[in-house]
């Protein structure tokens, strides 16, 4: 102990001594001059006043100072007042500091001395210490205040007040704990949090400054943002001052920001680790991405190593289960196994989003190093791509090799990931290996009986068929005979063949799985899935969708295709034996036949279905019916009966197409929109007005037909107008799918009207159409002649220089029918649209087949001066005219070309729509063979003002049909005919596709040989009719094959 400490203390002890015997001394004076006070009356000395106390120093605060809450550098007073506690006055002489080793105390403010202090407290001094340190510490002194009469001042004539400062800490705390987190913040924003410090201590707290030591991340993702330094925090436990941090991270990686504050203060520390810290924490919130193939599912890394030596079973930690994965931080690998040449293998891997953020995905493409046998299949997909954290999608890739070499390849998945914005996945497919193959794969048993099942080795390897067995261990209700022996070799090409047996025990369902087991690397374990259930009462047991077959209004000489499905509901084979359709009413009846070949007998197995078509064609304004009987081992009907029936009469809403076929496209792609049009033609015996209340598709039709537009309906149809409805059909499976199209009306016993409806869904983009081209031209020519009062002479002329027309079917060698008839159709002299004379067409069997037309050809003057041209050629090909005896039957030949030849000189002036009439010309032969219908004319305007004008609807109808027109006044009949019979006689040039083709990828070839795409010299492609034309050097031979390869284009 310091010696000044010591001093301070043994006067300290002196001084209280003395303050205790004070009052003892007092008393006893005071009895002392009570004794002699009678002794001392009598004087008059100069001495103190008798009765009165000596002088006492005191001090407030009493004899101490403590000095606190001290700053470095910074002064701190004190005052003390000094005051005399006696009676009578004290005088003080010196005031000084002593035991101040380091001089951090001093009086700085006291009165001039001597100063005489009078009795109370209230006449009392005050006086000011003033303590000032450069280093905080514990620090005594002692003030020393003397008086030569005060009564209790110690030996040195002085009393003494300690002066002290004892060691004042601050001590912060955090609010926000240790650690102050920011979460998870995106990339490239900023999040401000606030962090309020409390001052615990006895000493005011002084922030000057913080360092910032990185853990993770990057430094300057933490800043301090406020207040500024320096940062004063009072001792009063009270006060609260926030400090404000900013985590604003710019980089990824890595995800995690760490680090520490170290706070600089007025704190007396020793070690850097006792300075005042606070922990701050963070995450980038980043979209991240993970690839994933896809294999089969795996319990062990034996599993993984058969696919690929780099793969080992791994539990996916989203997902749950444990799939085959390369090791972490390498590139993904999508693995093709042996695959055969031409054919494609399928893989699939996962786009997983792990990010905090949603991943966007802008692109999916092969890199430039890939074989160009990948596939990255993207149909349906519409970028960008947007996953949720957490989501997944899968991609498929496709792999179809053109030869035996070993394929390599990468898929790039550009994205805004944080960790990889362009990921790859390798693909690899194998040029060797086992590749084995189950057939069936699944085998259903609707009653009981053996299937075979084959194990066939397509690879270039040995398969190991380690193990074959059903999964149950049981042997009933399912069987296999034999069971392979295990671990058999199948080499390439080979084959295990074996049965599997269902053996019923009740009508209940019951499954199992035949297990393979062999070194087949992309398949380890197939399962052949085996459902068997007895199905039926019976063993054949025949039923029919629908029940009966309507046809409803057809008009006479038309013909209605539908169809039906007979299937076998029973558990065993339908051994049908004939099918015979027999007509009731009328009986006998032939309306009804069956229009697809159908062979018996045969076995219709349980559960399949037969399809059937039938068409009708009523040959009278009456109603049909007819029995569809189908004879089988059905043991409750061994004739099993279909009933069909129809109507006929006049159709009072004309639809063209009758039959809408769509022809075929592939699963998922839709042909190209067709046009359906309904008119109200004002035929006799119908409204006047005629309302469409509704179209839909039949209650059984498939949702792959579907409307593309529809008109607005209710709609109602005067005599002459029209409404469109435009379909397409969308595969959705493969096959054939037919229904109707449903026109609700207001019209009796004809509600609805319907249109068949017929698509096929192909499994291949590849089309091949072959036509065949006629050994010789065949054609049917209809000469529609105004017979008029003013048409005489043109009559003769066209008779005179028919000749000239048939020269071309001579000698092209025109298998022809050729006649004539009227623009009359009042009906008065013949039906409208019948031919004329005696011989009603000729034939290049004809005697004299030029001088017989031309006798013909002359139909006299006196008929109607209303010329309707347009409407007797659509009568000539309608019934009952088409069909009659006395009229055209035997003339219209569907396989035949048609060519419609107008001669008048007047305009046409038929009812209905024009454009009715030519949808119906080019509809006679089908969509596909439009180029099969011609129509020309020589009319009664001048060709250069109908192009004009726009009122030449022989013109018009030329036009669209492909046909010329020539001006009946040129005076040159006899090469006019010559222009019309180059054009109406000879080979097909035309031919229509059966598919929307994709341009670049047509091959056309006629008997075997190559033609070039050549508008003059070889054939080229018209994509409005998607058709295929050859030039006149090119125009396929006699008989010739011409055979059109291509893909077509899938329609969404």
């Amino acid at each position: 102990m310091k010696d000044g400490m010591f001093l301070m203390n043994v006067n300290s002890e002196e001084q209280n001594m003395k303050s205790q015997l004070k009052p003892l001394l007092f008393t006893l004076l005071i009895g002392t001059v009570a004794v002699f006070g009678s002794l001392l009356t009598a004087c008059d000395c100069n001495t103190e006043p008798v009765g009165q106390a000596p002088g006492t120093l005191e001090t407030d605060p009493e004899n101490q100072i403590l000095f606190s809450s001290i700053t470095v550098n910074e002064a701190q007073p004190e005052q003390l007042t000094i005051y005399n506690n006696g009676q009578l006055d004290t005088t003080v002489t010196k005031i000084e500091i002593k035991n101040d080793t380091d001089g951090v105390f001093k009086v700085t403010k006291a009165p001039s001395l001597p100063f005489t202090l009078k009795a109370g407290k209230e006449n009392g001094v005050k006086i000011t210490v003033q303590f000032l340190t450069e280093k905080p510490g514990e620090y005594r002194g002692l003030l020393k205040i003397y008086s030569p009469d005060a009564i209790n001042v110690g030996q040195d004539g002085a009393i003494n007040v300690t002066l002290r400062h004892e060691q004042l800490t601050p001590d912060p705390t955090f609010e926000c704990g240790d650690k102050l987190d920011f979460g998870a913040v995106d990339k490239g924003k900023s999040k401000t949090l606030e962090c309020k410090i409390r001052n615990r201590g006895n000493a005011e707290l002084i922030i000057t400054d913080a360092k910032f030591n990185v853990e993770k991340g990057n430094k300057e993702s933490f800043t301090i943002t406020g207040p500024a330094y320096p940062i004063k925090i009072p001792a009063d436990n009270t006060t609260l001052v926030g400090i404000k941090i900013k985590f604003e991270p710019k980089q990824y990686p890595p995800k995690e920001a760490q680090g520490t504050f170290v706070f600089e203060t007025n704190m007396q520390v020793d070690r850097e680790e006792d300075k005042p810290s606070l922990l701050v924490v963070g995450t980038v919130k980043v979209p991240l991405i993970e690839l994933i193939p896809v294999y089969n599912p795996c319990t062990t890394n034996d599993d993984c190593t058969k696919i690929d030596s780099r793969l080992s079973c791994t539990e996916d930690t989203i997902g749950g289960n444990k799939i085959c994965r390369q090791r972490a931080n390498t590139t993904p690998i999508l693995k093709f196994p042996l695959t055969s040449k031409g054919k494609t293998t399928k893989r699939t891997f996962m786009i997983r989003s792990t990010g905090d953020l949603p991943l966007q995905i802008t692109q999916l493409d092969l890199d430039g190093t890939s074989s160009p046998d990948f596939l990255v299949n993207v149909v349906g997909l519409k970028f960008p791509i947007t996953l949720n954290p957490k989501e997944e999608k899968e991609i498929t890739v496709e792999y179809t090799p053109s030869d035996d070499k070993e394929d390599k390849g990468q898929v790039i998945v550009t994205s805004n990931a944080g960790n990889l914005p362009k990921a790859p996945v390798l693909l690899e497919a194998d040029s060797r290996g086992c590749n084995l193959e189950v057939v069936p794969r699944k085998i259903k048993f609707p009653s009981a009986r053996s299937t075979k099942v084959s194990l066939v080795n397509v690879g270039n390897e040995s398969c190991l068929v380690e193990k074959v067995f059903l999964e149950s261990n049981k042997n009933a209700p399912f069987s296999l005979i034999p069971t392979p022996t295990p671990n058999q070799t199948i080499a390439p090409n080979g084959r295990i063949d074996f049965l599997v047996k269902f053996t019923p025990p009740d009508k209940n369902q019951h499954k199992d799985y035949v297990v393979i087991e062999s070194s087949d690397p992309d398949e380890p374990t197939i399962k052949l899935e085996l459902d068997g259930q007895v199905a039926g009462d019976r063993e054949c047991q025949l039923e029919s969708s629908p029940t009966t077959l309507n046809f409803q209004l057809v008009p006479v000489g038309r013909s209605k295709k539908l169809s039906l499905n007979v299937t076998n509901k029973g558990w065993g084979d339908c051994n049908l034996k004939a099918l015979n359709i027999l007509g009731t009413k009328p009986s006998g009846n032939t309306a009804f036949q069956l229009t697809t070949k159908i062979n018996t007998p045969q076995t219709l197995e349980s559960g399949k279905a037969l399809r059937i078509d039938i068409s009708y064609t009523p040959a009278q304004s009456t109603g049909y019916e007819a029995n569809l009987g189908i004879d089988s081992n059905d043991s409750k009907q061994p004739t099993f009966v279909i009933k069909l029936q129809g109507n006929s009469g006049n159709l009072c809403l004309e639809i063209v197409p009758f039959n809408m076929d769509f022809g075929s496209t592939k699963r998922g792609c839709a042909t190209p929109t067709r046009d359906i049009e309904i008119y109200n033609l004002g035929a006799q015996g119908c409204s006047s007005s005629i309302t469409v209340n509704k179209v839909e598709l039949g209650t059984t039709t498939s949702t792959e037909f579907r409307f593309n537009q529809k008109p607005i309906l209710p709609a109602t149809l005067t005599a002459g107008q029209s409404i469109k409805i435009q379909m397409s059909y969308k595969a959705k499976d493969l096959g054939v799918d037919s229904g109707n199209l449903d026109i609700f009306n207001n019209i009796p016993g004809q509600n609805p009207t319907t249109v068949p409806l017929v698509g096929e869904g192909v499994d291949t983009n590849d089309q091949k159409d072959v036509f065949k081209q006629l050994n010789r031209p065949k054609t049917d020519i209809i000469f529609i002649i105004d017979n008029s009062c003013s048409m005489g002479d043109d009559q003769t002329a066209l008779a005179n220089n028919f000749q000239t027309f048939i020269n071309w079917a001579v000698q092209l060698n025109v298998d022809y029918h050729i006649g004539a008839t009227t623009t009359d159709v009042q009906g008065n002299r013949h039906p409208p649209g019948c031919l004329q004379g005696s011989v009603k067409y000729v034939t290049p069997s004809t005697p004299s087949p030029a001088q017989t037309f031309g006798q013909n050809a002359k139909l006299g003057t006196s008929g109607s001066a209303t010329e309707r041209g347009l409407e007797a050629a659509y009568r000539a090909l309608i019934p009952p005219v088409s069909n009659s005896a006395s009229c055209n039957q035997g003339f219209y030949r569907a396989d035949a070309s048609l060519s419609l030849i107008f001669v008048s000189d007047e305009v046409d002036q038929s009812t209905n729509p024009l454009g009715f009439y030519i949808n119906f010309f080019k509809n006679l032969k089908g969509f596909r063979n439009s180029n099969l219908v011609r129509a020309s004319a020589i009319g009664p305007t001048e060709e250069s003002k109908c192009q004009t004008s726009g009122s030449c609807r022989y013109y018009a109808v030329a036009n669209s049909l492909k046909g010329i027109y020539k001006h009946i006044k040129a005076q040159q009949w006899g090469q006019t005919l010559s222009s019309l019979g180059s054009i109406t006689f000879g080979y097909r040039t035309q031919f229509f596709l059966s598919r929307k083709a994709d341009p670049k990828t047509l091959k056309i070839k006629v008997n075997g040989t190559t033609v070039k795409e050549d508008p003059q010299d070889g054939w080229q492609y018209d994509p409005a009719t998607n058709s295929i034309n050859f030039a006149k050097s090119q125009i396929p031979p006699p008989g010739g094959t011409i055979q059109v390869e291509y893909k077509a284009i899938c329609l969404p």
